[in-house]
């Protein structure tokens, strides 16, 4: 009589496998969202440069910066058409480490789209609207002697943080930098005055 052979996996076999995929899964997927956080940071940095050869051209323009604060700063390149009015060109406002915003949604337009209608009602626009916050030049006016320690626009993390390490600024000299966030004790970094860097005291989303 021939032995009958089981070719199933035991039970403890299968347990192995879970254990190994389970740790595979530890090891890799840290390293993943790291690399798309990388990446969400290198686009930032371009949505930053491209907004610095915006606000420069308003500057030759009208022979002055915008001069609303917060979201508005912005918003004042779109409304004075200095970006054309395109769904494509909103994308400047929008940090793609922001998640939040690609939610957000206005009458019935979502993300991108909600974006593009809310900047074209500039009057009843708001912070929620974009994924950066601007200089308060109501309160701290440029000074134009130190560019490159006079901070314009940054990630906005009052709500929820666009990166996982790093806030993104723009100089009033066009370098853009990151700030690394993980020296800092808040879970959530905070711009404006309550902020714990004395730099991202100028800045605000209002």
């Amino acid at each position: 009589m021939k032995a009958r052979s089981n070719s199933g996996f035991t039970l403890i076999e299968i347990l192995v496998v879970v254990a190994i995929i389970a740790v595979l899964l530890g090891i890799l997927l840290p390293k993943i969202v790291g690399v798309t956080d990388q990446a969400n940071v290198t686009a930032c940095k371009v949505n930053l440069s491209h907004q610095f050869q915006e606000i420069t051209l308003y500057q030759e323009r009208f022979h002055h910066y915008p001069t609303q604060s917060g979201f508005k700063f912005l918003g004042e390149l779109w409304k004075t058409e200095m970006i054309e009015h395109d769904e494509k060109e909103v994308a400047l406002f929008m940090c793609p480490g922001d998640k939040d915003l690609a939610q957000r949604t206005y009458d019935e337009a979502i993300g991108k789209k909600a974006v593009f209608e809310a900047f074209n009602h500039y009057d009843t626009l708001t912070s929620e609207y974009t994924s950066y916050a601007c200089r308060n030049q109501k309160d701290y006016k440029f000074d134009f002697t130190k560019p490159a320690s006079q901070l314009i626009v940054c990630d906005d993390d009052e709500d929820s943080m666009n990166h996982r390490f790093k806030i993104n600024c723009l100089y009033l000299n066009g370098a853009v930098d990151d700030v690394d966030i993980t020296e800092f004790p808040e879970k959530i970094f905070k711009v404006g005055p309550e902020s714990a860097l004395e730099k991202f005291r100028v800045m605000s989303d209002n």
